[in-house]
């Protein structure tokens, strides 16, 4: 087998109120969210989680500079050269036009090609579809919040109305064990009345605030604990997988991007060896439903997703692959050996589950 391309999907690292190591780097405060700076920007620590994963697909998929003979390379998934300077021509990138996720590119494109601390603001520059690339430095493709495809509207009526069908207030308490002794808990702590039935939790508010207090190893505010942190993280990632996996509330949700990645595998960056999108935990988790392999757990910051295409070259069949955080998944519920080939589905197969969405 041979690989002919490789696409990765990740949601952006940590994120919290403070990004020191971009204070050289004005262009990476450009995004649509830049007035709520300082807040909302990578952290010194989930720069550092996307930087590894840089340096995990360095020493996955790239060969050492200076050897052309790249077909025989891609035999063993060695699909781009590892200097930067060839990156324009192997690889396409794509973000969101939001401060964290620009960040979190740029953080990865350190890994990837193993960048000194001393190159900074050249490494990613932002650019329209249409621009071209410099030999030193790569364009970074995003929309307009208006016209983006990796997260859902979220002014979208149609998606509102069917969510409050799918998830209605009762299907908290019914599925959770203790849930009503949690919520009221969450509403004392943030001063509201407990009894209170119009009073509503917002639990990702709440799970992100707490996660963040726990990965930079700060005590939990307001008397919260480590177990109000678990139940919230519990209800979020149950919550998202209940809308998502709902067919209709994705294609609204995610339908868009889908149909754009499937265009630029096989039309628009056809040429590039790897694709890359930078995106949120609400790009990555219709996806992973979309697929068929999220679980109900809420993905760990700087989570990813890649998807391997790969050619036989026997018989010239595609087939692809897919590995979340590191680990194979069996996309659309196949039953497969994991330990085979047999992890794999054909090209066709995963288009056309994909063009349901």
């Amino acid at each position: 087998f041979q690989s002919s391309l490789h696409g990765t999907l990740k949601a952006e690292g940590n994120t919290a109120d403070s990004a020191d190591s971009y204070a050289d780097e004005e262009h990476l405060y450009s995004g649509e969210d830049k007035d709520a700076r300082p807040y909302a920007q990578l952290t010194e620590l989930g720069s550092q989680q996307l930087i590894n994963i840089g340096k995990n697909l360095r020493s996955r998929y790239t060969y050492a500079a200076g050897n052309k003979n790249k077909n025989d390379k891609k035999k063993n998934n060695k699909i781009i050269s590892s200097d930067y300077e060839d990156a324009c021509d192997d690889i396409y990138i794509r973000s969101t036009n939001m401060c964290r996720t620009l960040q979190s590119l740029r953080s990865l494109i350190v890994g990837l090609y193993d960048i000194s601390k001393n190159k900074k603001s050249s490494l990613i520059t932002a650019a329209s579809s249409s621009s071209s690339s410099s030999s030193y430095s790569l364009s970074v493709h995003t929309r307009s919040k208006d016209n983006e495809t990796m997260f859902p509207k979220a002014n979208s009526i149609l998606l509102a109305a069917k969510r409050s069908l799918i998830l209605p207030d009762s299907l908290y308490h019914e599925t959770h064990d203790g849930y009503t002794e949690y919520e009221k808990r969450i509403k004392l702590a943030l001063g509201y009345d407990p009894n209170d039935i119009n009073t509503k939790v917002s639990w990702l508010t709440v799970k992100e605030i707490l996660s963040c207090y726990k990965v930079h190893g700060h005590p939990y505010p307001l008397d919260l604990n480590y177990e109000d942190e678990e139940f919230a993280t519990i209800i979020s990632g149950w919550m998202w997988g209940v809308l998502f996996k709902d067919e209709d509330i994705n294609r609204l949700a995610c339908g868009r991007f889908i149909k754009e990645l499937l265009n630029d595998i096989k039309n628009e960056q056809k040429d590039k060896n790897m694709l890359i999108y930078s995106g949120h935990d609400s790009t990555l988790v219709p996806l992973l439903c979309a697929l068929g392999v999220y679980n109900d757990q809420w993905p760990p910051y700087a989570s990813y997703l890649v998807l391997e295409f790969i050619v036989d070259n026997t018989t010239g069949e595609e087939y692809v692959r897919a590995l979340y955080n590191d680990q194979i998944v069996n996309m659309f519920n196949t039953d497969t050996d994991t330990s085979t080939s047999n992890d794999m589905v054909s090209m066709n197969f995963f288009i056309e589950q994909l063009n349901k969405f």
